[in-house]
């Protein structure tokens, strides 16, 4: 009896961590493959969402220097060529979300914010370890869409200095086919904004 009940159990276990899917949770988010992706998100339903952005983004100079002085490579991983040195992050609660302007029905709340070196290369030079690295701004939302959300098409701007030097228009950029939440940050005591695609609707196949 203890056996059927212990194995039933550990079904009941394995089960549940095979239902799990991307978005589920905060540290297993969807991996948005720019900061301008969509994130699917369909009514009813709620997701953890991870974009990782450039520094420039968030900064208008070097401001945030003292800051990514404190993101540290850990070299004891690589033993031969062809290792890699993992790409380091590190918290960084002085990121804050101040506002969020995103069509009724839609909800983004900023979970977790972090900065870290994205490492594209690594390679040995006799007992050295070189690395070539882009600095990162990476950003976790919990994204919520209400159950009788209606899709809707917004046009989306950027204030920030940085972006719109390069993007004056987001809206040309992000999906046509995604709903667009315009967000505005607190980053070092300046204001910095992003825009955050959210596919309310499946995505069309390809074929």
């Amino acid at each position: 009896m203890r056996t059927i009940a212990l194995t039933a159990a550990l079904l009941t276990t394995l089960t549940a961590c095979t239902a799990m899917q991307r978005g589920d949770q905060e540290n297993y988010p969807v991996e948005l493959t720019s900061p301008y992706a969509a994130a699917p998100v369909l009514p009813g339903k709620t997701a953890f969402v991870q974009v990782t952005y450039p520094r420039t983004a968030f900064e208008d100079g070097s401001e945030l220097d003292r800051y990514y002085d404190q993101v540290t490579f850990d070299y004891s991983t690589v033993r031969s060529d062809g290792d890699k040195v993992p790409d380091p992050y590190i918290g960084a609660s002085w990121i804050k979300l101040d506002s969020v302007d995103a069509p009724k029905g839609i909800s983004v709340v900023l979970v977790k914010s972090e900065i870290g070196r994205a490492v594209i290369k690594t390679r040995l030079v006799g007992s050295s370890v070189d690395v070539q690295y882009y600095d990162k701004v990476r950003l976790t939302y919990k994204v919520s869409v209400a159950a009788d959300f209606t899709p809707t098409q917004k046009k989306v701007t950027s204030s920030s200095s940085t972006l719109s030097k390069y993007l004056p228009s987001l809206s040309d950029v992000l999906p046509l086919d995604a709903e667009a939440a315009q967000l505005k940050f607190s980053v070092n005591g300046a204001v910095q904004s992003a825009a955050l695609a959210v596919r309310t609707t499946p995505e069309k196949s390809s074929k």
